[in-house]
């Protein structure tokens, strides 16, 4: 009677080296994630994208900021990809985010993220 919450990256095109170093084997879809949960007999009850707006920043930075420059430890490549709390383009990313939040609770489903989620529970075998 338990439900199953899984998050995962998103989007194999957005596979860098960050993934590798963070143990990250794959990037998903939420059809392929919901896939592989269906296959190992879970019902889907919702899923969705989080972090709309961060895919387009993820996706500069991974491909051809970190490529030009690479950090030597993954604590500083962290750092450069986190962006800090006073930055006016942290601010509007935060104000995005609670804003995507939003759209979440009302039901709204956004068309993609840096990372994908599902809700699902046990498949009944009877049915």
């Amino acid at each position: 009677g338990g439900k199953l919450i899984v998050t995962v990256p998103a989007y194999q095109r957005l596979y860098s080296g960050f993934d590798k170093e963070v143990g990250h084997y794959s990037r998903y879809t939420t059809k392929r994630l919901s896939d592989c949960l269906t296959g190992a007999g879970f019902r889907i009850e919702r899923s969705g994208y989080l972090f709309n707006s961060l895919w387009l920043p993820a996706y500069f930075m991974r491909k051809f900021v970190n490529r030009s420059t690479r950090p030597a430890t993954m604590e500083q490549r962290r750092n450069r990809e986190h962006l800090k709390k006073a930055s006016v383009l942290s601010q509007l990313i935060r104000f995005w985010l609670k804003l995507e939040y939003a759209l979440h609770r009302k039901g709204l489903k956004l068309p993609f993220g840096t990372s994908c989620y599902a809700i699902a529970s046990k498949a009944d075998p009877t049915t």
